[in-house]
């Protein structure tokens, strides 16, 4: 469009076409004064909204207490109020918006304007005849209101520019495990830590783990011990530090992160069958499902079960219980051939007897074992090859 107006005023005046290139680099570049406040505006949308929703998740995990307590005003409060940030960032983002909109609208009927006053300068001046006024109203109309919808578009872009940054890097972990990744034996953490949102930090010390070393990671509450293993499967994203995974032969190698077994304290499942979330719905690991459901003492379980491996996790209905869902997750991690496995308190609802034979079985393996446990015996813990202890 810039061309073919271009060259048709360059043949009626070259002074239109001087005017319609000023207007045009005007409306191109000034809007760009809005691109700070535009992802600022984007930026604080999603921090409200993702505030508003783990605000919903946290009060909502709870919501049979409140009920119990009759103190449901208080959950009201709490989502009224993040709903009222979440509202103010949106109309703050529409302000913005209606500036950027304003501001290249202002731009274009001031090019049509002049490209109008100066069109009828040069048929006043008898060097430009009457009837071009219409031809060069036409192009300027069609030039200017082109560019600005490109002003517009490109503010839209440039105020989720940030925001599609952060969503790239969160998926940065799948997209390596996806290409090909290697299943990690074990790993090293050195200068770690992790920064949080209300100043508090947690710095780790450095860890070297050796192919197939039993574990046992202790400390007191704020240490950073379940936050460890969150880095280290690519829940959380460090401050600064490095982690490096190794194989069997303590050769560096990029992660396959899927392939970590991770227990953590409450074991996550999926509505759908035992066998689906034992397989993480891979058909070809059905046949060892049985194998590994035996070994996480599981299969009394099963075998009362109607429908056996089939049966559906109701997580609404919570038809499995605590131990029994902690065993499904032992199970996965033993059918995906985990040589890494991270356990945090991954067997405290399991009764002590099954607890034990677990335990037993698993520093009986060639896995490396990473264990954070409270209620194991001092014999229980004599079994593992050391014990590292973090600190505030």
């Amino acid at each position: 469009m810039l061309a073919l107006v271009a060259g048709s005023l360059a043949s009626f005046r070259w002074s239109l076409l001087l005017l319609v290139i000023a207007v045009s680099v005007l409306q191109m570049y000034l809007p760009r004064v809005l691109d700070e406040p535009l992802q600022k505006a984007t930026d604080k949308i999603s921090a409200s909204n993702r505030k508003y929703l783990q605000t919903l998740a946290d009060w909502l995990n709870g919501i049979d207490t409140l009920r119990r307590y009759a103190v449901g005003e208080k959950f009201l409060s709490s989502i009224h109020a993040d709903a009222r940030e979440l509202e103010s960032a949106y109309v703050k983002q529409q302000k913005v918006d209606q500036e950027l909109e304003y501001l290249n609208q202002a731009i274009y009927s001031l090019g049509n304007m002049l490209i109008f006053l100066l069109t009828a300068y040069l048929v006043a001046r008898g060097q430009l005849e009457f009837g071009l006024i219409a031809s060069v109203n036409d192009f300027s109309l069609y030039l200017f209101g082109s560019l600005m919808n490109i002003a517009n578009y490109r503010g839209q872009l440039v105020a989720s520019r940030g925001l599609q940054e952060k969503i790239l890097d969160l998926r940065q972990p799948l997209t390596k495990a996806e290409e090909g990744g290697t299943a990690p034996a074990t790993f090293s953490v050195k200068d770690l830590r992790l920064a949080f949102a209300n100043g508090h930090e947690i710095k780790y010390p450095d860890i070297q783990v050796k192919p197939g070393e039993k574990v046992l990671l202790t400390g007191a509450n704020g240490t950073g011990k379940s936050t460890l293993f969150k880095l280290l499967v690519g829940e959380a994203v460090a401050s600064g530090g490095q982690i490096s995974f190794f194989d069997q032969a303590g050769k560096r190698v990029t992660p396959d992160r899927t392939k970590i077994g991770y227990l953590p304290q409450e074991a996550i499942l999926l509505p759908s069958s035992v066998m689906n979330n034992i397989t993480m719905f891979d058909p070809d690991l059905e046949s060892k499902a049985k194998a590994s459901v035996a070994d996480a003492q599981l299969a009394e379980a099963v075998d009362s079960w109607p429908q056996g491996l089939e049966t559906s996790v109701d997580l609404a209905g919570d038809n499995l219980s605590g131990g029994q869902k902690q065993k499904v997750v032992l199970a996965r991690a033993e059918v995906h051939d985990s040589q890494l496995l991270l356990i945090d308190e991954g067997t405290s609802a399991i009764d002590q007897a099954a607890g034990r034979k677990i335990l037993d079985k698993l520093l009986q393996s060639k896995q490396t074992v990473v264990l954070i446990a409270h209620n194991l015996t001092k014999e229980e813990r004599d079994l593992f090859d050391r014990e590292i202890k973090l600190s505030a």
